[in-house]
């Protein structure tokens, strides 16, 4: 069922009730911290990463929820599940 259109307040007539936790509003203050870096020397060059804070590539998706993960991305049709095994020989 799409509930894209559907109030808040009716999500947990629409869900089957061992799915109600998904949709309880958390009732908490938001997550907040500080994060500490060192100093590092004036004589440093600027190409030099040691010591210094450097983002990865998709912290700023992750961080804001638009990171899309394996589980996010759609199955198509005749696709073939694989999985690898290993064995001691």
């Amino acid at each position: 069922m799409n509930c894209a259109h559907v109030q808040p307040s009716l999500y947990k007539t629409l869900t089957p009730s061992a799915d109600h936790s998904a949709v309880i509003t958390a009732d908490r203050p938001s997550s907040h911290g500080v994060q500490l870096f060192e100093r590092v020397g004036d004589d440093q060059l600027e190409v030099d990463a040691v010591g210094r804070p450097l983002p990865h590539l998709s912290a700023q998706q992750h961080a804001t929820g638009e990171a899309i993960y394996v589980d996010d991305i759609p199955s198509y049709p005749g696709k073939v599940p694989i999985t690898l095994q290993r064995w001691r020989l």
